[in-house]
């Protein structure tokens, strides 16, 4: 009687199996991560965009005159200028800088500091080049604040809509909220004063 000879061990194919099965598990994984990592993003992005828009709701609610008189109004092509000292002794001040120590040297209006606060408020959304150099909190950002009645009076609403590019596809649609993928993402806030 001949004897068989039987082999012991893995077979090339049974290797190469437990290889591509492997390597479709370690993809996917990765793939996993990857959609993690890009829903965390528009999670931070969404977090900023909410950030900002309280930030100025919480500055108007400060300068209460400046907010009813409508100073705090922002169109989304037109973003807010750098704010212009106001005429004072010793002008060469804005309302940005014109603090020495814990005192205030020289006060702004209600105009003036409204106008400040725009112009830092909206750097904060969009960036600025300089100076000095504000980056952007959101891709693509731009914001507007309307104030719900001509002229604005005290509890008027101001509705202030904060929008950026999430996915940088170079999206421009301003529908809020986003009705197709060529709109921007916003975040959109009441608020009555």
């Amino acid at each position: 009687m001949a004897r068989r000879m039987q082999s012991k061990g893995f077979t090339l194919i049974e290797v190469l199996v437990a290889l591509a099965i492997v390597s479709i598990g370690l993809l996917a994984i990765a793939a996993l991560q990857a959609t993690g990592l890009r829903v965390n993003h528009g999670a931070y992005l969404r977090t900023q965009a909410s950030y900002v828009a309280y930030d100025i709701a919480d500055r108007m609610r400060a300068n209460l005159a400046a907010a009813v008189a409508g100073n705090y109004q922002v169109n989304a092509n037109t973003p807010p200028t750098a704010p212009v000292a106001p005429a004072a002794p010793g002008s060469g001040f804005d309302c940005i800088t014109n603090f020495t120590g814990t005192s205030v040297a020289n006060t702004c209006g209600p105009a003036e500091l409204a106008q400040a606060d725009l112009f830092e408020w909206y750097a904060s959304v969009a960036g600025r080049a300089g100076p000095p150099i504000v980056p952007a909190l959101l891709p693509a950002g731009e914001a507007t604040i309307a104030c719900a009645d001509t002229p604005c009076t005290r509890g008027s609403l101001h509705t202030i809509t904060v929008r950026w590019d999430g996915d940088r596809t170079g999206a421009a649609g301003r529908n809020c909220p986003p009705q197709d993928n060529d709109d921007l993402l916003c975040v959109r806030i009441v608020v009555q004063l």
